[in-house]
């Protein structure tokens, strides 16, 4: 299944300070979504240093029900669907935030070397 951008706006998040309360500000969006309730929350700041594809982490998150993503710096790239080789699905234009409802290996990059991102994944452990 091909990622849907179900959620486009330009906002920044700010106060989250554990995974719990990580989880509790996912909660309505996956209620309303996926019509569950998820299980873990990853979340980062992303600095890569370069414009290369990288494997977004996870953390304890195996089953993907969501990611919400904020282009910081410069644009960000997604691809959600990755098998061979990357392709751009998705680009995220800076300063907006997008949510996105997806399934496979995500790999997100910056258009730039100078770009930062933010994220806040969600889903099952299982």
């Amino acid at each position: 299944m091909a990622a849907a951008s179900l959620i486009t706006a330009g906002l920044k998040i700010t106060g989250l300070e554990s995974d719990e309360s990580l989880l509790n500000a996912v909660y309505e969006i996956s209620k309303r979504v996926n019509g569950t309730v998820p299980e873990a929350v990853q979340s980062g700041h992303v600095t890569p240093g370069d414009a290369n594809w990288a494997v977004l982490d996870l953390g304890s998150v195996v089953t993907v029900k969501g990611l919400l993503i904020f282009a910081a710096v410069d644009d960000v790239h997604v691809d959600t669907t990755y098998v061979a080789s990357e392709v751009a699905e998705i680009i995220i234009p800076e300063g907006e935030v997008n949510f996105l409802s997806l399934a496979g290996i995500v790999k997100v990059k910056s258009s730039d070397t100078t770009g930062e991102y933010d994220y806040i994944v969600f889903g099952d452990t299982s």
